[in-house]
């Protein structure tokens, strides 16, 4: 059995568990029905049980008990919509209800957890970013291992296309790089590729590069199925670039899933369900923390049941959608509720899909992953930089911002580095704006791919850089940053039939230390002062002053 389905037997089983005190839960409701006075709260306490009864029965399972809570959930839906209080014919007719969904729980809590559903394949995406290298000039090929190494990828240098060819039995690269003339044949690398492909390598990325530019060559390429054919002197921004479309190997965050409902189980069961495929989920029983657990998990979709005793999912969505903040958030609605006019009514006031109860476990994946995968690239466009692809500058200082509030809730810390990138106008004057920004592109993919999802990493402006550690000392930052700083200073960057390497200098500062954002950015910028003015390519740490 595998870690999910494990997972989702346990829940099964607290369900069952748990089925006398929902029984007691729903007597005691309809008791207070039978009770005279005021029916309404009743009615409303007993539809909410009803509701939870239907969507979490058919979620694990049990069939008879969701379609029998199902129906007494939708009898009492039509007696609220109602002013008049429910004569003795309508109590007869609650009380049948009442009494085909207590069976089916008693016969639901003897039985034994239900066989759960067949696995859903394993989600795909977890590459090894390894890339197999077939360059025979050793220049080219060191100069390639060290940009690629320094970017997140492993590289493989073969010798002969032989041992290329041999290694395919093993494991599979995330990509093959090709140079199109090899020792014994001008086209050896695109006859190597067919070869490639003929082995039943189909799905492997096919990188050639070469000094050919003519038609011939390029021909030869298509049809040996290369996907990219890149010409020398090669750009290590155009490799890399390459090397990420194809095989999808930028550092994307998992999709975060903030789940809302009272139903613990039930949101396990989802949280179970979405983790598996990859994502990293937040469960939420008390719907009134929704806003301040957004601002700190900033979820890319949230997943929000109908019903809940302390507000409605559709009272959530309206609070939410009157945030700036949160207004294109994707909401999808989860409920047992069948009626579409419901459902009209709760995408009405900013709901963007609604799932039924119970749901299939892959329609339920497919559909939160597109919704926020859309809702994602349409956020990027927004907050990113369009050169580096990292935050841009407002959208750097509010995470900065949310980051210190959660850790002084908490009294946590963070270090905040600022970089800048040494001589850069020179770099400009001398090789063109074009190169320029080629060792921005460089810089700002090397620092995407060497530090954590949760760590923050943005364009300040111009040359500069920002990178936020959060849960991390100024003094495991600055050794993290060192790491980055020498591996950046050894790549080399073609200008035409130019080269030349570039460095950076930082400044790190620390929270508590500095306790607010413009102290935290001063005193970095300050440190950063420093490492320039004692001759640059140096990282320097903040002094201890706290900043008024």
């Amino acid at each position: 059995m595998s870690a999910l389905e494990q997972k989702l037997a346990e829940l099964q089983t607290r369900f069952i568990a748990q089925l006398p005190e929902r029984l007691r839960a729903l007597d005691e409701a309809f008791a207070l029905l039978t009770q005279g006075g005021d029916s309404r709260p009743a009615l409303e306490k007993l539809h909410l049980h009803a509701h939870k009864l239907a969507g979490a029965g058919g979620t694990f399972g049990f069939t008879v008990l969701s379609e029998n809570a199902g129906a007494l959930e939708q009898r009492l839906t039509g007696i609220l919509a109602q002013p008049a209080v429910p004569d003795d014919a309508t109590c007869a007719e609650l009380a049948t209800l009442v009494r085909r969904v207590r069976n089916s729980i008693l016969e639901s809590a003897g039985t034994r957890p239900p066989e759960p559903q067949a696995s859903a394949p394993p989600p795909a995406g977890a590459e090894s970013k390894l890339v197999h290298l077939v360059e025979d000039d050793d220049e080219v090929a060191e100069e390639l291992q060290l940009h690629l190494t320094q970017c997140g990828y492993r590289v493989h240098r073969f010798a002969s296309t032989e041992e290329l060819l041999l290694s395919l039995t093993g494991a599979t690269p995330s990509a093959i790089v090709l140079d199109v003339v090899l020792p014994d044949d001008p086209l050896g690398g695109t006859k190597v590729a067919s070869l490639v492909r003929a082995a039943g390598h189909a799905d492997v990325p096919l990188v050639c590069i070469s000094s050919r530019t003519d038609f011939e060559a390029r021909l030869s390429a298509v049809r040996a199925g290369v996907d990219a054919y890149l010409f020398k002197p090669l750009t290590a921004g155009t490799v890399i670039d390459q090397l990420d479309r194809l095989t999808g190997s930028g550092s994307e965050e998992p999709i975060r899933v903030m789940v809302v409902d009272d139903d613990i189980e039930v949101a396990e069961y989802c949280c179970a369900i979405l983790e598996s495929a990859g994502m990293e989920t937040r469960r939420l029983s008390d719907p009134r923390q929704a806003l301040e657990t957004m601002a700190e998990f900033r979820p890319d979709l949230l997943l929000m049941d109908l019903y809940m005793p302390a507000c409605t999912g559709v009272e959530v969505a309206s609070v939410m959608r009157q945030q700036d903040a949160f207004s294109s958030i994707p909401i999808v609605f989860l409920s047992s509720e069948r009626d579409v006019d419901v459902h009209l009514s709760a995408l009405d006031v900013g709901g963007d899909d609604f799932v039924t109860k119970p749901f299939d476990r892959e329609r339920l994946v497919a559909l939160v992953t597109a919704r926020a995968r859309r809702a994602r690239n349409l956020r990027l466009l927004m907050t990113r930089d369009g050169l580096t692809g990292l935050l841009n500058h407002a959208s750097l200082m509010e995470r900065l911002e949310i980051e210190i509030n959660r850790l002084a809730r908490s009294n946590g810390k963070l270090s905040l580095a600022m970089i800048d990138v040494d001589h850069f106008k020179t770099v400009n004057d001398t090789y063109g704006h074009a190169r320029g920004d080629q060792v921005l592109k460089v810089l700002g993919r090397m620092l995407r791919a060497r530090f954590r999802n949760t760590d923050i990493v943005g364009r300040y402006g111009g040359e500069e850089f920002v990178v936020v550690f959060p849960d991390t000392d100024p003094g495991a930052a600055m050794q993290i940053l060192e790491e980055v700083r020498e591996g950046f200073s050894r790549i080399r960057h073609n200008a035409g039939r130019d080269s030349f390497r570039a460095t950076f200098s930082a400044g790190v500062s620390g929270f508590p230390e500095q306790p607010s954002k413009s102290a935290l950015l001063e005193s970095a910028d300050r440190a950063l002062y420093d490492a320039k003015e004692q001759g640059r390519n140096r990282i320097r740490l903040a002094r201890l002053t706290v900043a008024a």
